[in-house]
């Protein structure tokens, strides 16, 4: 008689449990168990603070850089980015990706990295990268771009010396313009 109430209490538990976790997923409530991680960082992000240096000002995104950026971004679409805006600064004979590496884009792929580092082999090259190319700083392109390809098992491609001003002008008018 025991085994028999202690089997139905043991099946009614998992029914329920089945029962909630559906019915929530079904009616988009799930913060009655707990929001997602990806839920949680959304609203941690919405609007992106530069808290982290010390800095209490709110900066606004817009959708679109949003969309592009998303805060769950793969290690590889993170790579992807910093690699092709990496392009607007130095010289590779082969170039395959053009992203204009702009204050937005570069703050944004921070905060997106910077939320999600624990997850990432390689958190701490990135903001490396990001922090010194967000003070404007992009004397080390070379090397940056470099680290990135290597991580990418890159074989063509490799930078050689950073871009002219000149260089840089005319690369912006090709892919930015």
């Amino acid at each position: 008689m025991k085994n028999k109430l202690t089997i139905v209490i043991v099946v009614t538990a998992i029914v329920l449990g089945f029962a909630m976790y559906f019915s929530t997923s079904f009616i988009g409530t799930k913060e009655v168990i707990g929001p997602s991680k990806t839920e949680e960082k959304k609203v941690v992000a919405e609007p992106v603070t530069t808290a982290a240096e010390g800095n209490e000002e709110k900066e606004k995104i817009g959708p679109e850089l949003e969309e592009e950026l998303p805060l769950d971004l793969s290690e590889e679409e993170i790579q992807n980015k910093i690699h092709a805006m990496s392009h607007a600064k130095v010289h590779a004979e082969e170039k395959w990706t053009h992203l204009e590496p702009t204050q937005e884009r570069i703050n944004r792929l921070l905060v997106v990295v910077e939320s999600n580092q624990d997850g990432l082999n390689e958190s701490n090259l990135y903001i490396a990268i990001l922090k010194r190319w967000k003070a404007g700083d992009f004397s080390k392109a070379v090397s940056d771009h470099n680290k990135i390809w290597k991580l990418q098992d890159g074989t063509i491609g490799e930078a050689t010396r950073l871009l002219s001003d000149k260089e840089q002008a005319e690369y912006r008018e090709d892919y930015f313009e």
